[in-house]
Order: structure tokens, then sequence, then C-alpha cells
């Protein structure tokens, strides 16, 4: 877990596997969306179900990591972004990466009891579907450019 990653920089596994996951997450939502929009919502339902669930992991086996290994503040030291620059961008990403999986996880619990119910979906599925899509997106945007930021542009 605390060993070097596989991404050719001097980041940590858990780090490498993190940001890649949340790099493909926006192009496996869309793919799920996708599924909506042919009208196999079962699989859509699934596959929402299914990355809900692996983000949960990714994001818990992510934070572990980083208590584990000295914190957030044990990577700062790499950047030439600046500490207080960091943290405030660390802090949009954070509340950007909070409202959008409380939001992502209550359409889960939502759709996935009208879903077994066989009740409608309800009528603000979509938009807020469209707003967690957006939100996972930035969030994974943003959590790449952190590693970017402290693995990458550190070195060069």
């Amino acid at each position: 877990m605390f060993e070097k990653g596989f991404l050719g920089t001097e980041a940590p596994l858990y780090m490498d596997v993190a940001t890649l996951y949340f790099a493909l997450l926006p192009l496996l939502l869309a793919g799920a969306i996708f599924l909506a929009v042919k009208k196999r919502l079962k699989a859509h339902a699934y596959l929402q179900l299914s990355l809900f669930v692996v983000t949960m992991a990714v994001v818990l086996f992510f934070e572990i990591g980083i208590r584990v290994d000295g914190g957030y503040w044990a990577d700062l030291t790499n950047t030439s972004f600046g500490k207080e620059k960091m943290t405030i961008y660390m802090v949009v990403h954070i509340l950007i990466a909070l409202i959008s999986i409380l939001a992502w996880g209550y359409q889960v619990i939502r759709s996935f009891k009208a879903f077994r119910n066989h009740q409608p979906i309800f009528s603000n599925h979509k938009s807020v579907g469209r707003f967690v899509f957006a939100g996972m997106s930035i969030t994974a945007l943003m959590g790449v450019g952190v590693y970017w930021l402290l693995f990458v542009q550190a070195v060069s």
C-alpha cells in the first residue's frame, strides 16, 4: 500500500490507484448514463450502484493510506504551487467531492428503493444525476490535478 506506485512518480501505490480510478470515473459514469439513454434501465441501475460502491471503497483505501502515511501535509513539501494555494485548492476539492458523493449516495438509495418496488423514478432524477455527474467529474479532474501538482510538476 505504501510502496512506490505504478505511474512512474514517487507517489505511493494507494495514490496511484485512486488517481487512475478517478481519472476513469467520468468515462464510467458517462457509460452508465448512456445505458439510461438507451433505456437499459436495469443495467444503468446496477452499474451506478457498482460504481458508487467501488468509489466508496477507493475513497476508503485512499483515506486510510493518507492518514497512515503522514497525512496531506507530508506530501505538500514536493510542490512549488505554494502551501496557501494548495490548501485552498484542497478545501475546494474536498467540498465539491463531499457534496457530490452525498448527492450520489442520495440518488442511489432513493432510486434503488423506487426501482426495487417497481415505482417510477422521481421527477428530479435527471437533474440530480447531471449534478452528480458534473460534481464527480470536477472532483476527478481536481484530484488528478492534486496528483500532478504533488508528484509530476514537482519533478519537472
